[in-house]
């Protein structure tokens, strides 16, 4: 088993800067590897993650009070970060195809509101 790629029974997981990603592409969770500076978390901008799985960011919930979307993530489940009890704002970048951000809510760029942070 190499360093920072671990294998469970049935799926391959990589990680990439703290984050544990599927072989869809899709976070799942973090290890102690995860950097959150001043409550700042940004998901990996690599081409091959996608999204986000509803329960990847468990064991965070007081820790993040912002995110950034980079435009490779283009599919977040539903209530991803509705456990984030200290979430005040959500940015996407301006190139991302699927989601953006207005005043620090996530939307869907059709304008459907996906997370509307819980600390605002």
């Amino acid at each position: 088993e190499e360093a920072g790629i671990s294998i469970s029974d049935d799926a391959e997981i990589n990680e990439i800067k703290g984050f544990l990603i599927d072989m869809e592409g899709y976070i799942t969770g973090h290890t102690d590897r995860l950097e959150i500076e001043d409550g700042l978390i940004v998901f990996p901008i690599d081409e091959s993650c996608i999204g986000v799985r509803a329960e990847s960011l468990y064991g965070l919930d007081d820790q993040v009070m912002e995110i950034y979307i980079p435009e490779n993530i283009i599919d977040i489940e539903s209530g991803a970060f509705d456990h984030l009890t200290n979430l005040i704002y959500i940015e996407v970048a301006a190139e991302n195809p699927v989601y953006m951000s207005d005043s620090g809510v996530l939307y869907t760029r059709e304008g459907e509101v996906v997370a509307c942070p819980q600390g605002r």
